[in-house]
């Protein structure tokens, strides 16, 4: 269980480059409102927000070592659905 909670505060690290403001409902789930980022950045577009979900998941997986899902919507309920079906697909490929 230690190292599960030293994981999920290196994935905090890296999630806070999106929003710094990142919650933590549980060990293995992240909640991030991307919003400010996406204007900063002119990514408000949808590319630009498949762009960032692509990127969080990329760094998770280059920094760690670990796959994950990642959802963005306009609310945490369909952002995480958008999660599962994401995860769901890869798990496909």
């Amino acid at each position: 269980m230690e190292k599960y909670k030293q994981v999920s505060l290196e994935i905090k690290k890296l999630l806070v480059v999106w929003d710094e403001n990142v919650e933590c409902p549980s060990p293995d789930e992240f909640l991030l409102d991307v919003t400010e980022f996406l204007k900063k950045k002119g990514l408000e577009h949808d590319m630009g927000k498949i762009y960032v979900g692509d990127k969080i998941r990329k760094a998770i997986t280059e920094n760690l070592k670990l796959t994950g899902s990642c959802g963005v919507a306009c609310n945490r309920l369909l952002a995480k659905v958008c999660a599962d079906l994401t995860s769901q697909m890869h798990r496909l490929t």
